[in-house]
């Protein structure tokens, strides 16, 4: 079929074909046909060369394969995470080097009454109690160093009323 179509239209092509060998196997060839011409340029046949691109395509088969299966894993990962993120009664949150807050667990609303608006986008300082600013500091100072460290601080509940807390911090990425 794809000969015919390549006399009739009377251009070269590249194109890959399932071909059966003599003992039934498939092959995969990549083939380069083009138009043979009599000399009043009429197409009278064609003349090609193929390679084997069998072990090439099942190459690309079980990459394709492994690919297809670490974006399902990947989103089992994800998924998982985030359950964790959402349910746990322990507050998490992700800050960046500068003190603001850039993600917060549900648990700070339940916890000290805050919203993840009220929290996401302001500085730390706004919700440490005051005296415990300079070990604050220093705990994020350390953490950006590349340090994981327990930090344990006073937070204001949005009550007014302090709570203690008790963190691990670790860097991630920047």
């Amino acid at each position: 079929a794809n000969d015919r179509r390549i006399m009739r239209i009377g251009r070269t092509e590249t194109i890959e074909e399932i071909v059966s060998m003599p003992d039934g196997r498939p092959v995969t060839w990549l083939s380069t046909k083009a138009p043979l011409r009599d000399s009043e340029g009429k197409v009278i046949g064609l003349v090609g060369a193929s390679i084997d691109i069998t072990e090439r395509k099942a190459a690309e088969d079980r990459l394709r394969e492994l690919n297809d299966s670490l974006e399902s894993l990947v989103a089992e990962r994800t998924a998982e995470r985030d359950r964790m993120w959402q349910t746990s009664p322990d507050l998490m949150l992700i800050i960046d080097f500068d003190g603001i807050y850039r993600r917060v667990n549900p648990a700070w609303t339940s916890l000290l009454g805050y919203s993840e608006d009220e929290l996401v986008g302001h500085h730390m300082s706004e919700f440490v109690f005051e005296e415990d600013h300079p070990g604050a500091d220093k705990a994020l100072a350390d953490t950006s160093g590349g340090q994981k460290i327990l930090v344990e601080n006073r937070h204001r509940h949005k009550d007014g009323s302090i709570r203690w807390t008790t963190w691990t911090a670790a860097p991630a990425g920047d």
